[in-house]
């Protein structure tokens, strides 16, 4: 739940399930993907790259399970995500996450990483909100949202103003990939914004 979390706690790492051929060519089917660079070898050397690449989506979707698994009943309201590289079939990537603010209201927003190696692949956030009809305020939070400063070349959380609160900043604006997701059920809806 997010009465559990502290700004600055930093969640367990952990490795995300590989994406070989196989799982790709699944998800393309699912999805209705049909990008040459997720399933045609041939295209994706031509393009400069070793193997076809890993849909983004579909990152972010593991991403948002793993979030589900290491905070269990907490409702995740969405993820957003930025590509910083592409992911070719059969990389390993290691998810980090870190609490980077929490609202008077119980939300909590969490910093995502995940790296190939040393390298961040992808930077996202996701907004972590208490089950309906909580509220896990606590009293230091009262005052107002406590958040770290964006990353250095990163843009702060799209929804949220200066101070951290929501000044009706529009999707537009931000250069992530945001996915609508229930928690542990996985991913409902996908749009770029």
């Amino acid at each position: 739940m997010t009465s559990d979390l502290k700004r600055g706690q930093r969640l367990p790492g952990v490795d995300l399930p590989q994406a070989g051929h196989a799982a790709i060519m699944a998800y393309l089917h699912a999805s209705g993907d049909d990008n040459p660079l997720h399933h045609d070898p041939a295209t994706a050397r031509q393009a400069g790259f070793a193997d076809v690449l890993v849909p983004g989506m579909m990152v972010q979707g593991q991403m948002a399970e793993i979030l589900a698994s290491w905070l269990p009943g907490a409702r995740i309201a969405g993820v957003e995500a930025r590509f910083v590289q592409p992911v070719t079939a059969g990389s390993r990537l290691y998810m980090e996450g870190r609490v980077v603010a929490l609202r008077p209201d119980g939300t909590a927003i969490v910093r995502l990483t995940a790296k190939l190696g040393a390298q961040v692949a992808v930077l996202g956030e996701a907004v972590i909100e208490p089950a309906p009809g909580r509220t896990d305020q606590a009293p230091d939070e009262a005052a107002g949202t406590h958040s770290d400063p964006p990353e250095a070349g990163r843009p702060s959380h799209p929804s949220s103003g200066k101070d951290g609160q929501q000044p009706g900043a529009k999707a537009e604006e931000s250069m992530f990939c945001r996915v609508s997701v229930g928690a542990g059920t996985g991913m409902q809806t996908g749009e770029l914004s």
